[in-house]
């Protein structure tokens, strides 16, 4: 290739020299060119709104943004009926919104027609926290719901100074002893015994029933004999103390005790339950021997002309004792001497053929001349040869029989 033919390439070639000012113009080219397919792609991925949340869901989100001081009463009232359901189905939801007592109210009013005691208690705390507490208890006074759901929590949060006042402030001074009871659990004789004289100089004379005033005054008498007499922490009824003293004096047991008396007076046990406890604990100890002493003596009997169940005096009914003392696995004979003690013959003897008293049933047919009874009793033992044998030689008798 000649120089002339070099020229002519350079100047007929379709590339072009390097210029700065070129590759601006070819990156502002660019730029259009990638706006432009930018544009298109936000087009085509645009969705419809009901694609990515559910109008019940997208419903929930704009109450919630909506204040209630911006709408009508009756859309307010709406919505807070809403917020009840929601707080029913376990959906937290704030209530800082309601400002107004009036709200507030409307709010508690729905909790109680709810019927849920979560939702009451939420709306209360809600209102007790933003309402004065005279305002607060008076309102509460007259929603006894409410209120009972309150003075529980207090009870569980164990704040008995607010539970106080609320009760004095609310008029519910029947609920007065729940403070003592409360403040009395899991504690030592010694700090029950203090808890309740306090509770009794600041509160007895609060206290509406004469009745539980009285039972106040008991316990503080049971509680004085207890410190007393150094008994253990353990034994927090009367009935446990008196089983207690039923045991250390088990040699001389005897309903006529000096102390026993004494202190059956001071805790006005029934002569029901004191005889009870006695007859368990001899018949615990297996002191068969000394049943007798625990029953009281009717001494205005004639002894010499009455058996020995006339001279006594039973506020347990024999027959419970009979059952009792076949529990404990009394002897035979001891049973048997209760049985001839009984009124009704027919349940005596019923009892005797239930609990295998052999002797009282023979000796008690026999005496009616019931021959068809004996021989159906024979039939009923007749593996205890020893017993059948007595039988026999019973029918065998030249009584006259009436059968």
């Amino acid at each position: 290739m000649d120089f002339k033919q070099e020229d002519d390439f350079w100047n007929a070639t379709s590339g072009r020299s390097f210029a700065f000012d070129d590759e601006d113009a070819d990156l502002n080219q660019i730029k259009e060119d990638d706006d432009v397919f930018h544009s298109t792609l936000q087009t085509s991925i645009t969705l419809p709104l009901q694609s990515i949340i559910s109008a019940d869901n997208l419903k929930l989100v704009l109450d919630d943004i909506i204040l209630p001081c911006d709408i009508p009463l009756a859309t307010k009232t709406s919505q807070m009926d809403d917020i009840i359901k929601k707080l029913c189905l376990g959906i937290n939801c704030s209530l800082q919104d309601y400002k107004s007592q009036e709200d507030k109210l409307y709010l508690l009013d729905k909790a109680i027609d709810s019927s849920d005691g979560n939702v009451i208690l939420k709306v209360v705390l809600f209102i007790v926290g933003t309402l004065k507490k005279n305002i607060v208890f008076r309102h509460l006074a007259t929603r006894p719901v409410a209120l009972q759901q309150y003075s529980n929590y207090l009870a569980s949060m164990n704040k008995l100074d607010e539970l106080h006042l609320l009760y004095m402030a609310t008029g519910n001074l029947r609920n007065l002893s729940n403070l003592f009871y409360l403040s009395g659990k899991n504690t030592s004789t010694s700090s029950i015994h203090k808890k309740l004289t306090q509770f009794i100089i600041e509160h007895l004379d609060s206290l509406d029933d004469e009745f539980e005033k009285e039972l106040f005054k008991e316990h503080k008498r049971f509680l004085d004999y207890k410190l007393e007499h150094k008994l253990p922490d353990e034994l927090t009824t009367p009935s446990a103390i008196f089983a207690h003293l039923c045991k250390v004096k088990l040699d001389k047991l005897s309903v006529e005790d000096p102390e026993l008396q004494q202190f059956l007076k001071l805790t006005k046990i029934s002569p029901f339950k004191s005889e009870w406890i006695m007859l368990n604990t001899i018949a615990a100890h297996e002191r068969w021997p000394m049943l007798d002493n625990i029953f009281e003596t009717q001494k205005w009997y004639n002894l010499k002309s009455v058996g020995k169940s006339s001279s006594r005096k039973y506020n347990v009914n024999i027959e419970t004792i009979v059952s009792a003392l076949h529990k404990h696995g009394a002897p035979r004979s001891i049973i048997e001497d209760f049985l001839k003690r009984m009124d009704d013959s027919d349940k005596a003897l019923y009892l005797g053929k239930r609990y295998e008293c052999h002797s009282f049933v023979v000796d008690t047919l026999s005496s009616r001349r019931d021959r068809v009874g004996l021989m159906e009793y024979k039939s009923s033992i007749i593996n205890q040869s020893d017993w059948v044998h007595v039988i026999d030689k019973a029918l065998l008798s030249d009584k006259k029989w009436v059968n």
